[in-house]
């Protein structure tokens, strides 16, 4: 959708890749911050809050206010557009790995066998 806006350029799919890896990366330090500082039941209703809050952000469909104005450096406007409108589901998605198991353990009605 913001590839009409901004052009296809390597500058262009390097914010885009820039900005999904350090979405990535934040959500993996959210995972270890999480696992060793809260107690499961804080961690549920932590994540459960931010899941609930990512719904307000669907459908991810960018505001026309994100489309650039002139010749600028795009880097800045891609990142805070893409941390504007998936950023917040993305981030979760990259949690589930570490962090559903370890809440369905805890909950006690899932056991994982590794």
């Amino acid at each position: 959708m913001i590839l009409p806006w901004f052009g296809g350029s390597a500058a262009v799919w390097t914010a885009c890749v820039l900005s999904f890896r350090l979405l990535l990366l934040l959500g993996y330090l959210y995972s270890h911050w999480s696992i060793r500082y809260l107690r499961p039941k804080t961690q549920t209703i932590l994540h459960t809050v931010l899941l609930a809050a990512s719904l307000f952000m669907l459908p991810a469909i960018p505001n026309a206010a994100w489309k650039p104005t002139g010749g600028e450096d795009p880097t800045l406007r891609i990142l805070g557009l893409l941390g504007a409108t998936i950023g917040l589901p993305y981030f979760l998605l990259s949690t589930h790995r570490p962090v559903d198991p370890g809440l369905v353990r805890a909950g006690g009605t899932v056991q994982s066998g590794g």
